[in-house]
């Protein structure tokens, strides 16, 4: 067997271990099934989301905005030093690559998110801000569907 295999079956073992953690809790199990209906969020992104915040609806907004670390941060020092803001990546990595895909994936499908990034687009924004955007709208549309007891309204998206 080679280490390619073995690492295969090893990642297999650890995402039924994972999935059986996250079904045994009934929150996170309503919250990973829940989370799928977004648009972008698939079962990749919802067990990461449940595995590495827990229950989204404990969170504040902002706070969960910056516990996986997709705001924009700001350099200036003085009158003469103005770098472009950047994402701040503070936070969890794997979470945050996941709303990456799952943004990128958005911009190539229809609906209500995909109109959403538009109008920012159309506002001369560049398309790494407009993904940064759209990661963060993620975020906070799978926190308010589990502020909403795992209901997926589509026609509150853009509100």
């Amino acid at each position: 067997m080679g280490n390619g295999a073995f690492q295969g079956r090893q990642v297999k073992e650890l995402e039924a271990a994972i999935k059986e953690i996250v079904n045994a809790d009934a929150r996170l199990g309503l919250q990973y099934r829940a989370v799928q209906q977004i648009p972008g969020i698939k079962k990749v992104g919802a067990m990461t989301m449940s595995a590495e915040l827990g229950e989204l609806q404990h969170y504040g907004r902002n706070q969960l905005v910056a516990r996986v670390g997709i705001f924009p941060k700001c350099f200036e020092s003085g009158r003469s030093v103005r770098r472009k803001p950047r994402m701040a990546k503070g936070g969890g990595a794997r979470l945050r690559r996941v709303l990456y895909m799952g943004a990128t994936s958005i911009l190539r499908s229809k609906g209500p998110l995909r109109d959403f990034a538009e109008c920012h687009r159309a506002r001369g924004l560049s398309d790494m801000a407009v993904i940064g955007i759209l990661m963060r709208k993620l975020l906070l549309v799978a926190r308010a569907v589990m502020k909403n007891n795992g209901v997926y309204d589509e026609s509150k998206i853009l509100r």
